[in-house]
């Protein structure tokens, strides 16, 4: 009996270092990053009026994005500012008007100052402490980065952010900005420690079962 008892609270303890160790899964590899989710640069239009970044918040904490920065090849975008609450997204536009001729809608902020190249760009968005938050590219502005879009959006389709080009595609369309599928990915176990956790499992009541059977 006494044998049991130990196994028990050393399966408990298992169980407790388990989901305390495993880490949480979100849309960014650290869980609490906003990320860049659609960029229309190419526009059917006027570029100057229509071209908007769009950002998602995939953690469950408002993000203040006072003093925040995008920069591209050539130029900083130093005015962000304003809040993006816990799973939502920000539409960062050039002109409200452009965007709203587009859309039928306003973007949560107007005056992007960055011209977007459309034979190649990249964007990098930068916190309050210009550390570097998120990152894409297109058309060649990286080695590797090819995605590219005539008159359509490009847009992340990983809910993993890996960093590469691999998380983007052509929408095809003018996107949805202020909408997508992104949300915020609940704690999930990996499949190989849920295994583990499970084998451990199987190993400590094989292993009470022999030992109560000895001691009978």
């Amino acid at each position: 009996m006494k044998i049991t008892k130990i196994s028990t609270i050393t399966l408990f303890l298992l169980l407790l270092i388990g989901y305390f160790a495993i880490p949480s899964v979100y849309s960014s590899p650290d869980g609490d990053q906003v990320i860049i989710t659609e960029v229309l640069y190419d526009t059917p239009g006027t570029d100057a009026d229509e071209e908007w970044i769009e950002l998602f918040n995939p953690t469950k904490k408002d993000v203040d994005l006072t003093n925040w920065t995008i920069e591209d090849n050539v130029d900083t975008f130093k005015i962000l500012s304003g809040i993006i609450s816990g799973g939502e997204y920000f539409v960062v536009a050039r002109v409200t008007a452009g965007f709203n001729a587009l859309y039928g809608s306003n973007p949560d902020i107007e005056g992007l100052s960055l011209y977007l190249g459309n034979s190649g760009d990249k964007l990098t968005l930068r916190d309050n402490a210009n550390a570097v938050v998120d990152f894409v590219a297109w058309e060649e502005e990286e080695p590797g980065w090819t995605v590219n879009a005539t008159h359509t959006t490009i847009r992340r389709i990983s809910e993993i952010d890996t960093n590469t080009v691999s998380d983007w595609e052509d929408s095809g369309s003018l996107g949805d900005p202020g909408a997508g599928t992104y949300s915020i990915i609940k704690t999930s176990y990996p499949v190989s420690a849920f295994v583990l956790l499970m084998g451990l499992t199987s190993i400590v009541i094989l292993t009470n079962k022999k030992r109560l059977k000895r001691e009978k």
